[in-house]
């Protein structure tokens, strides 16, 4: 019992050990844990410290920051205000600067539109110094160059090549005019009236030893007479019939019923259509010889030549228009129309020129319009060469079958000379270089005398290379030119022509240049400068009947004044089958014959 009672004593003392010593080690786990408190309450306490002087620091930097902040807003705003501020302004800026550009466009509209009135302006005064050219300049367009050898032949060819082409083109520039000196007094076939004067009292002791002649020219004034005409009458019976019959013998077929003779008629168409006079001016000097007639019946003596006329020029025409090679250009003409009833009372008409160069004919048609109707009237049947200017009533008719369409040189040559005082360099460049020389070759070709085949070959030879070359320049100037300037327009008119200008160069029969049928237009131009206009649409035709036969009496050299009165006596009687031979270029054969 006691055993048990130590034993469960010394457990219990173990047991109070062991709680002594738990109690020990939590007191001092207590006190370790109270000292671990009290460093911790310490470290919190220094932290706590920290932190508060951390809190301090931070809640001054948040005041700093926000000092910062409200000075930034203000800032902020302020800017805000500005750019509100600058944002009117820019507004403003932009309505102005859109203002500013519309005032730009606007100027630079009015000022392309300025620009371009200048152009206008320019192509005015260019038309006025060619009007004043036409007026008071020279009208030849050949140019004062120094004879050159174009450059087309400059290189690839032979020393005799070289020298040959050298004399072809020696007068490229203006070609001097060589005028036929006029026979004297004495070698023109004058008829001679001798007029001998002697001394009346001859001085004793003189001997005659010879004579002293003078002569002069003597002028001696037209005058006219009544040319009265009796014819017997006489009269025979009919005794079966018993009634008695005048017999007399009849007055000469005459063409015109009038109390004119044929002498005065073609005295009156000389003066109105070759001399270019109008008939006041004729009726004066009628008055001036003592013979008053009215200016109507003038006009009418001869307005009645044409009309007797009118069928010969018909077969004229007939004539020119199967002749196979036709030059056509045409002439204004004024003619008062009495059937307008208000405004301007004339019209513009039209004088058609028709033109073979080889059988030296050349004919005038009137025309009330220019429109390719009444010039394709005129033409109608026509196969053949048909050469003419820039005028667009002339393509349709080129374009047909069995006629080909050649163009004018001289109305390409005018365009560059004309364009001189605007663009100096390329216009004398085309003229010196291309223009000049082509008509070169044509005087080459006159002045040796050379037959259709060799005038061919020349301008194959010469005139192609040439042409050539030419084509390739306006291809390359054609970009670099000023639009609608003169040069422009000059190239391109020459390009739009192109193949009606290469066709001379085919054949040795056509012409250069329309230029012999512009020679044949110029008494109407002259005549226009006179008369002024026509009287009617009646008496307009009548102008181009006598300018026809005038015209061609020229070429042949014959003298129309002797043509009309051999005419005008014949027509009357002369047959319908036979009347083509009273045309100048058969009468003159003709006269040859016989």
């Amino acid at each position: 019992m006691s055993l048990n009672n130590n034993l469960s004593l010394r457990q219990q003392l173990k047991l109070s050990n062991r709680q002594l010593n738990d109690a020990l080690e939590r007191e001092q786990a207590k006190d370790i844990y109270v000292s671990f408190l009290e460093g911790q309450n310490t470290r919190l306490t220094d932290h706590n410290a920290f932190l508060q002087t951390t809190i301090r620091e931070l809640n001054e930097q948040l005041a700093a920051k926000e000092q910062m902040v409200a000075e930034q807003t203000a800032l902020a705003n302020l800017l805000q205000q500005n750019c509100d501020a600058l944002s009117s302004k820019l507004t403003i800026q932009d309505t102005i600067l859109a203002d500013f550009q519309q005032q730009i466009d606007t100027k630079d509209r009015l000022i392309a539109k300025q620009q371009k009135d200048l152009g206008k302006l320019d192509l005015v005064r260019h038309g006025q110094r060619l009007a004043k050219k036409d007026l008071y300049g020279r009208k030849s367009e050949k140019l004062h160059e120094p004879a050159e050898l174009p450059d087309v032949f400059g290189d690839g060819i032979t020393d005799e090549e070289l020298a040959e082409a050298k004399e072809v083109f020696y007068k490229t520039g203006f070609a001097k005019i060589e005028k036929t000196p006029v026979p004297s007094l004495l070698e023109q076939n004058l008829p001679v009236t001798t007029k001998v004067i002697k001394l009346d009292i001859i001085p004793e002791g003189v001997r005659h030893i010879g004579t002293k002649t003078s002569r002069r020219l003597v002028y001696h004034k037209a005058w006219t007479e009544i040319q009265e005409t009796i014819r017997y009458i006489y009269m025979r019976e009919d005794k079966q019939n018993l009634r008695f019959e005048n017999i007399t013998e009849k007055l000469p077929a005459r063409p015109m019923k009038c109390k004119a003779d044929v002498s005065v008629s073609v005295q009156l168409a000389i003066d109105r259509w070759l001399y270019h006079s109008p008939v006041q001016r004729t009726q004066n000097k009628f008055a001036q010889a003592g013979v008053r007639v009215p200016y109507s019946t003038l006009l009418d003596w001869s307005n009645a030549v044409p009309g007797a006329l009118s069928a010969l020029h018909r077969l004229h025409l007939r004539d020119l228009v199967k002749s196979g090679i036709l030059h056509c250009d045409e002439t204004g003409l004024t003619v008062l129309d009495k059937s307008k009833k208000q405004g301007k009372r004339s019209h513009r008409g039209q004088i058609l020129g028709l033109m073979n160069p080889l059988l030296n004919i050349v004919g005038f048609q009137y025309l009330k319009g220019r429109g390719l109707d009444d010039i394709a009237y005129v033409l109608r049947g026509f196969k053949g060469y048909l050469h003419t200017d820039g005028y667009t009533g002339y393509n349709k008719i080129g374009k047909r079958d069995g006629i080909q369409h050649g163009r004018c040189l001289a109305h390409t040559r005018r365009y560059y000379f004309n364009a001189r005082d605007v663009d100096k360099r390329r216009s004398f460049y085309v003229l010196k270089n291309f223009i000049n020389p082509l008509y070169a070759i044509e005087r080459k070709c006159r002045s040796e005398g050379l037959d259709f085949d060799q005038i061919t070959e020349m301008r194959q030879k010469y005139a192609v290379p040439i042409l050539s070359a030419f084509r390739q320049w306006l291809t390359t100037e054609r970009t670099k030119v000023k639009e609608h300037s003169p040069m422009a327009k000059a190239i391109e008119y020459t390009l739009r022509l192109w193949d009606g200008i290469m066709l001379y160069t085919t054949d040795g029969m056509l012409s250069i240049d329309n230029n012999c049928l512009e020679r044949a237009i110029r008494p109407i131009a002259l005549g226009k400068k006179s008369w002024m206009f026509a009287g009617s649409h009646e008496s307009a035709p009548n102008a181009a009947v006598m300018y026809s036969f005038f015209g061609t009496c020229k070429l042949h050299g014959i003298d129309p004044e002797a043509w009309l009165a051999d005419v005008l006596n014949r027509i009357a009687h002369t047959p319908k089958e036979r009347l083509s031979d009273l045309l100048p270029q058969y009468w003159k054969l003709q006269r040859l014959a016989a």
